[in-house]
């Protein structure tokens, strides 16, 4: 009886053990788990906040060079119509042979994502 009830201790003290590094182990990855989606998280915000301040970069920089072109083709014409007008058009332009390449361009953008993700990925292995 002495050895079943000493078994009995040693079964319940080591299942009491393996339950608390159980329980332990599961916080750990659930709180790995959490930082992961974290990082990812702050990587995407990170990536928005740098997408909209190059895209407005962008935008200023075509508004602002299209009004020094207009105001410059007016020095040639010597007419503001003329000169707007074929600035629209430049930019009218612009945008058929974006539309066009608009398949490619999105490809290449894809694909450089990837390797972002790919590159920031293995760096942390």
């Amino acid at each position: 009886m002495k050895d079943d009830t000493k078994q009995k201790q040693r079964y319940k003290k080591f299942f009491s053990k393996f339950k608390k590094l159980a329980e332990n182990y599961l916080h750990n990855e659930f709180l790995l788990l959490k930082l992961k989606a974290v990082e990812g998280l702050a990587l995407g915000v990170g990536q928005l906040v740098a997408a909209i301040f190059l895209m407005v970069s962008i935008l200023l920089l075509l508004f602002f060079g299209g009004i020094t072109l207009a105001i410059y083709f007016n020095q040639i014409f010597n007419n503001w119509v003329k000169s707007f007008g074929l600035v629209t058009g430049l930019f009218g332009l612009l945008f058929v042979v974006v539309l066009l390449a608009y398949a490619t361009i999105k490809k290449l953008a894809a694909n450089a994502v990837v390797k972002n993700i790919l590159s920031h990925e293995n760096s942390q292995h």
